[in-house]
């Protein structure tokens, strides 16, 4: 979280996206698992958010 502090504008929300393998943005990719998580910031710390 220190980085945060330090940024000129700090991020309102941080993504976070895990794929099972590489592929093209855009593409379809049938098969390849991936999941995606948001969270808001909030008095230093972390809120996981519902997407």
């Amino acid at each position: 979280m220190a980085a945060l502090g330090a940024a000129a504008r700090p991020p309102a929300r941080i993504v976070v996206q895990l794929m099972q393998e590489p592929f093209p943005r855009g593409e379809p990719a049938p098969g390849t698992n991936q999941s995606i998580e948001a969270y808001l910031i909030r008095d230093d710390s972390c809120m996981w958010e519902l997407l």
